[in-house]
């Protein structure tokens, strides 16, 4: 079961990922995908965002991952 958690942390570190390359690059926000991604990640990044944006420079992503990070390390063991 942990094996699972982990393997479902990781795929979500990943769209997180996925969701802060975006924001560098020019996408259609119209694009499912796109949609996709911000749909899923944003219940997490909204309230972190909250604390963790420096002027223009949102480190929530950071913040996000490095949680998700801990997390998986603390089910290891």
């Amino acid at each position: 079961m942990v094996g699972v958690i982990i393997a479902f942390l990781q795929l979500y570190q990943v769209i997180v990922i996925v969701r802060a390359v975006q924001t560098w690059m020019t996408v259609n926000p119209r694009h499912p995908f796109v949609r996709w991604v911000a749909a899923v990640t944003e219940p997490i990044l909204k309230p972190i965002r909250s604390f963790a944006l420096f002027g223009t420079v949102d480190f929530s992503p950071v913040v996000v991952v490095f949680g998700i990070e801990l997390i998986k390390r603390l089910l290891i063991g």
